[in-house]
C-alpha cells in the first residue's frame, strides 16, 4: 500500500516560492503607493484651486483662510447671498502623511499660492509655479525649482 500525498520537503519547497514571489510583489508596490499619495496631492490641490477661483469670481477676492465654516471668509455677492469656502468645496481635503496643504494670501487678498511637498519628482509638476514666478509674499515657501524638485505650488489660473 503506497501513500499518496506531499512530503515534508515538498512542502517546505512550495511555501519557500510562495514566500520569494508574495516579497517581489510588496517590494514592487511600494513605489506604486507613493505615486499614487502624489497623485492624490495633485488632485486635491487642483480641488483647491478651482473652489478658489470659483469663490474669486463671486467675492472678487481670495478667503482669508481655507478653513469652511469660517465666518472670516463670508462675503456678501450682489444678489444678496452669502457665500464662504464651503460653498465651492464642502470639505477641504487632507494630504496624505506626512505631507499638509498651505494656503498663503496676500494683504490685499487678490493673490495667493497653494503649496505641498511631493514623495516623488512626477511629470504633472511642469504645471506648478516655479521659483521665478512665485508671488514676493510667498517668500518662505519653495517652490519647484532644479534643486528643489518635490515642491508642489499652484496660484491662480
Amino acid at each position: 500500500m503506497k501513500n499518496s500525498g506531499f512530503t515534508l520537503i515538498e512542502l517546505m519547497i512550495t511555501i519557500a516560492i510562495i514566500a520569494l514571489l508574495t516579497s517581489i510583489i510588496i517590494t514592487s508596490a511600494g513605489p506604486s503607493r507613493s505615486k499614487s499619495r502624489d497623485l492624490k496631492r495633485i488632485s486635491d490641490m487642483g480641488q483647491l484651486q478651482l473652489a478658489l477661483e470659483l469663490y474669486f469670481d463671486r467675492c472678487k477676492h481670495y478667503p482669508i483662510t481655507l478653513e469652511t465654516g469660517n465666518s472670516a471668509n463670508v462675503c456678501t455677492v450682489s444678489s444678496g447671498a452669502s457665500v464662504n469656502v464651503d460653498t465651492y468645496i464642502s470639505q477641504i481635503p487632507t494630504a496624505p502623511s506626512p505631507s499638509t496643504y498651505t494656503y498663503i494670501t496676500d494683504s490685499a487678498h487678490d493673490d495667493y499660492v497653494l503649496y505641498t511637498t511631493l514623495e516623488n519628482a512626477v511629470d504633472a509638476q511642469k504645471d506648478s509655479l516655479s521659483d521665478s514666478h512665485k508671488p514676493s509674499f510667498a517668500s518662505a515657501i519653495a517652490c519647484y525649482s532644479a534643486t528643489n524638485l518635490l515642491s508642489y505650488c499652484l496660484g491662480p489660473k
